[in-house]
């Protein structure tokens, strides 16, 4: 993938430290965000791919169209879930519920002490339904609002707060039982 960003194309290095810390910071949104729609781990590291060949080819398009960090992450989310949608009208396939482990690479690095509590929060995940799982990824390890995230899942804004509130419900009721202190976890109101 490295070899991606080292292109000759004069316009691309002018660009060259944009495009890489773009990659590195939001390589794997792509990746999540085309594996909602496509739930194919693989064709959806080909589309999160696909966005950042787009971005070298026309940096301009990208960097001088994004004023903000958050329009260029926005943009960057919008541009996989296009390309995602072109893949499944192009193959005409009909996605199947994929594991979520998308979700788990892009946790923070939790302290040795904080593993079971990891594995926990990953068991609780994946008893989600996977609409739930990826409202929930965008939320926590990406940090979008909600209104965003019904954008780029393009679903009712209402139905994602109720998805994301019973979800909400869910995990304390799960960590209850388990018998941790969900509050003590959170880090400024993240997880």
């Amino acid at each position: 993938m490295w070899i991606l960003l080292t292109g000759p194309s004069d316009s691309a290095n002018q660009y060259a430290d944009k495009i890489k810390s773009a990659f590195l910071r939001y390589f794997n949104l792509a990746v999540h965000t085309a594996n909602s729609i496509l739930n194919d781990s693989k064709k959806s590291e080909e589309v999160a791919a696909a966005v950042f060949e787009k971005m070298m080819s026309s940096p301009d398009k990208f960097f001088d169209h994004c004023k903000s960090e958050d329009h260029l992450k926005n943009f960057i989310a919008t541009v996989a879930r296009n390309l995602a949608k072109d893949v499944l009208k192009h193959e005409r396939i009909i996605p199947i519920d994929s594991d979520g482990d998308n979700f788990f690479d892009i946790l923070e690095n939790e302290s040795e002490d904080d593993m079971d509590f990891k594995m926990l929060f990953r068991d609780f995940l994946l008893s989600l339904p996977r609409e739930t799982r990826d409202i929930f990824t965008l939320k926590i390890a990406y940090g979008y609002k909600l209104s965003e995230i019904a954008h780029l899942l393009n679903k009712n804004a209402k139905a994602i707060q109720r998805k994301w509130e019973r979800g909400l419900k869910k995990m304390c009721v799960y960590f209850d039982d388990c018998g941790i202190d969900l509050k003590s976890r959170m880090k400024g109101g993240r997880l």
